[in-house]
């Protein structure tokens, strides 16, 4: 995911993929946030699990790193981080899952599968937080 804004604070970083905003409540309660979990993302949809999206090759490849793929994803566009913490594991992976070729751009998977193996200290916003 290339993100076109970052907003730092200390040791926190709010990163924004291109077309996406957030309201500044949002923000100021994100960071806020921080002070207890590593890693903050939205939803991407209360409608959709993981098994709903990418191709079969890709869902079993998911489904051994997840095991059950009825579960929510998330919407990577809105990451809020906390430095020196999980969260630089958890972009190592999703980094390394974004360069396996099985994903094509915008699928959740490599997010989902780079959150399970790093399992960081995670709080699952509200999908109502991305404007897009």
């Amino acid at each position: 995911m290339n993100y076109k804004t970052k907003v730092e604070r200390g040791a926190c970083a709010l990163l924004l993929a291109e077309g996406v905003s957030i309201s500044d409540e949002d923000m100021e309660a994100g960071f806020c946030w921080l002070e207890t979990w590593d890693v903050l993302m939205p939803i991407k949809s209360y409608e959709r699990l993981a098994d709903s999206y990418g191709d079969t090759e890709e869902l079993l490849y998911t489904g051994s790193v997840v095991k059950d793929l009825r579960q929510p994803v998330y919407d990577e566009r809105i990451l809020f981080v906390k430095n020196g913490t999980s969260a630089d594991d958890l972009i190592a992976a999703r980094e390394l899952e974004d360069c396996s070729g099985r994903s094509h751009e915008g699928c959740p998977l490599p997010m989902l599968r780079a959150v399970w193996k790093t399992k960081p200290l995670l709080l699952a916003l509200p999908e109502s937080w991305v404007r897009a």
